[in-house]
């Protein structure tokens, strides 16, 4: 893989920070602005009525499991995650809205490298514009909801996958921290399975393809 000429890489270095810059604006601004939706109402520990609540209060883990698996079509991962920054941080809406608008954030950082690791990174700066500013993309980002945090397990399993194909060092490390995320993004949501099955077949023909299924594989150009 070439290496990108210094005033090329300055100059993709510069779009992804200004991508930062103005994502970050989008989706941190505003937060509170809405008010809270149904669905945001199954973030861990806001205090609700017992009994005529749906649903119900979940101020434990159990009840976040029990609550999950009988009302929700997600797994639960999100909401365990949610549990202890709510008794932190309380059950504002600006407090249950922030961890999405971060996670939304670092998946403008990690669409650039998963760009730069295919050998594209002006590729990789042009998507971190396009997510940037994709109005679905911000709008998702602003809800106490798994979806933002979906798209960032999933960007980052796709850039350890990619630095697992083209890195013989800390193979050991790089591949516990894949399994971690992609079990993290299986249990956070449903749709993750088919990302992680495109993950297999994309593994399984990059290494027929080397000649070789147990050694670094090579990124295509």
């Amino acid at each position: 893989m070439s290496k990108t000429p210094t005033p090329w890489r300055n100059a993709t270095l510069a779009v992804l920070c200004v991508s930062l810059l103005v994502g970050g604006w989008l989706r941190l601004t505003g937060m509170a602005v809405r008010s809270i939706s149904h669905p945001e109402m199954y973030v861990p520990g806001i205090p609700l009525p017992e009994g005529i609540s749906e649903p119900a209060e979940r101020v434990t883990v159990s009840r976040i499991l029990t609550g999950t698996f009988s009302s929700d079509t997600h797994p639960p991962g999100y909401y365990l995650l949610m549990f202890p920054w709510t008794r932190i941080a309380g059950t504002s809406l600006k407090a249950i809205r922030l961890p999405s608008a971060l996670f939304g954030i670092a998946s403008i950082g990690l669409v650039f490298w998963l760009g730069a690791l295919a050998g594209r990174p002006g590729a990789g700066s042009l998507a971190a514009v396009l997510l940037a500013l994709s109005g679905y993309h911000v709008f998702w980002s602003k809800v106490a909801r798994m979806f933002a945090l979906g798209c960032f397990l999933g960007l980052l399993a796709s850039v350890l996958l990619l630095l697992l194909a083209q890195s013989s060092r800390r193979r050991n490390v790089l591949l516990a921290a894949y399994v971690a995320v992609v079990l993290a993004g299986v249990a956070t949501h449903v749709f993750f399975w088919s990302l992680f099955g495109a993950h297999m077949l994309w593994a399984f023909g990059n290494a027929v393809g080397s000649g070789s299924l147990g050694q670094p594989m090579r990124v295509r150009d």
